[in-house]
């Protein structure tokens, strides 16, 4: 390899290095305005798995009364 082409390849390389720096930047720079909205949309994901869960326990415990209170209508008299 003659000197010229090592310096070609540096400056291929330096051209290179350069834009990756630059969208990653811009990568940061759209992530920073971003978490916020994110975090908040993970909470609200996180509180409806915890919502559902109650429901469906109370769902579930709702139907066992209602299963109770049918059978000991028509078996209790």
């Amino acid at each position: 390899m003659t000197p010229d082409d090592i310096e070609r390849r540096f400056d291929t390389q330096d051209i290179l290095l350069r834009e990756i720096r630059d969208t990653l930047l811009a990568h940061l720079a759209i992530d920073k305005e971003m978490k916020p909205s994110l975090d908040e949309l993970v909470s609200l994901w996180k509180g409806s798995k915890v919502i559902s869960a109650i429901l469906a326990a109370l769902f579930a415990f709702g139907a066992g009364v209602w299963a109770l209170f049918s059978w000991a209508k028509d078996h209790i008299k």
